[in-house]
């Protein structure tokens, strides 16, 4: 009886444990610490694609960790720009796919 009630306690240790480190691991905490600020990252991408800067976001794309920042250029396109959050570089950027009524540069929607 005695060992029934340990293993019970054991589990449920370890769902509490499992889901406290899940929802850490979603807040965002887990970010490595980089030299790029976001404000150095929007720097870079307005310079490379004039705009008005809607959304930014810091993730992992493609196997790349980068900024990502989506710029509207005034004429009806966004383009999602990806800066190097180590060197501050512009690694690249194309047409946002997913607004509706906008040119698709790469295929189907990405998301």
């Amino acid at each position: 009886m005695r060992r029934s009630v340990l293993v019970v306690a054991i589990a449920a240790v370890l769902l509490i444990v499992g889901g406290v480190t899940a929802a850490v691991a979603l807040s965002g905490n887990d970010l490595p610490e980089v030299p790029v600020t976001e404000d150095e990252a929007v720097a870079a991408a307005t310079a490379a694609v004039p705009g008005t800067v809607l959304e930014v976001e810091f993730e992992e794309e493609h196997g790349v960790l980068g900024y990502e920042i989506e710029v509207d250029t005034g004429d009806g396109a966004v383009v999602e720009v990806m800066v190097d959050p180590y060197t501050g570089e512009v690694l690249g950027h194309e047409i946002d796919d997913d607004v509706p009524g906008q040119p698709d540069d790469d295929g189907p929607d990405d998301d």
